[in-house]
């Protein structure tokens, strides 16, 4: 599932199945993800979590941004 550049601020994401979800550069500043499922999950440092939550604890994997152009 792709949910990159998502605003996912006041969703309630406890217990979700996010398995493999590409969450870059998404807002999830006030989600409730308690439970949730983070394994494999995509993230990059624009990626924004609520508050003193460790997505690597969870399973997440922070990946590098794309680099623009071609070389």
């Amino acid at each position: 599932m792709d949910l990159g550049g998502m605003e996912l601020i006041h969703c309630n994401l406890a217990h979700a199945n996010l398995r493999r979800t590409n969450l870059s550069d998404s807002d999830l500043s006030g989600a409730r993800l308690s439970g949730a499922d983070l394994r494999g999950v995509r993230y990059n440092r624009r990626t924004v979590w609520p508050r003193g939550f460790d997505p690597r604890k969870r399973g997440a994997i922070l990946v590098a941004a794309p680099r623009s152009g071609s070389g």
